[in-house]
């Protein structure tokens, strides 16, 4: 049986996204990974279920408290972490996994909290996109058309760049000199640095969720 709270004051949350058409295979060896290697740190874990049924997830106990959450499947992971650290607003800072990720080394926890304490960090990640570290012009002419579902300015179909670009001047934030961002399969930041930018942005649509 999994405890329902994540506990109060933990330094750490873990925030999985999980969507509920999946098998729970790949979350249940991720946390087992968790309670395999020390994370160095205290922590508890936020599950949070992007859900399309009524179906509840059920796991087995785990040795650190666990909470699971439920919301409807807008936004994907990005809109699953997003939750996630709202709902635990007691915890000083944020380990934010897909559940297809996996803890490989010890003091693994330890580790994203030294780099989020760095005040002159701001989000932390495992690696950069590097198809994605040109220029927006140049970026233009790599994906000149190309299209994916869900592309629109206004309503109307738009190329991949301009749709970004669109997107991320409504959402008001800066999209920098270049594409280069960080893969987000594994991001860690302090509830400090979620206050200041207002949360992560949701995407209303299949287009706006997807990283490039």
């Amino acid at each position: 049986m999994v405890r329902a709270s994540t506990g109060a004051g933990v330094q750490l949350c873990v925030v999985i996204s999980f969507y509920d058409r999946r098998s729970s295979d790949k979350l249940e060896a991720l946390l087992s990974s968790m309670s395999r290697f020390d994370a160095g740190a205290p922590f508890a874990c936020q599950i949070v279920v992007n859900r399309t049924s009524d179906q509840e997830l059920a796991i087995p106990s785990y040795p650190f408290p666990i909470a699971i959450a439920y919301r409807e499947n807008v936004g994907m992971n990005i809109g699953a972490w997003d939750h996630g650290w709202r709902a635990n607003s007691d915890s000083q800072h944020y380990l934010f996994l897909q559940d297809e990720c996996l803890v490989v080394r010890e003091n693994w926890g330890a580790a994203f909290l030294e780099r989020c304490a760095d005040p002159g960090v701001g989000l932390v990640g495992e690696a950069f996109n590097p198809a994605w570290e040109h220029s927006w012009d140049r970026l233009r002419a790599l994906h000149r058309g190309s299209t994916l579902p869900d592309h629109f300015i206004d309503g109307r179909p738009a190329g991949r760049i301009e749709a970004y670009l669109d997107a991320m001047q409504r959402w008001g934030v800066d999209p920098g000199a270049t594409g280069a961002h960080l893969r987000s399969l594994a991001w860690a930041a302090s509830r400090e640095t979620l206050s200041l930018i207002g949360g992560f942005p949701v995407g209303a649509n299949y287009g706006e969720r997807i990283p490039p």
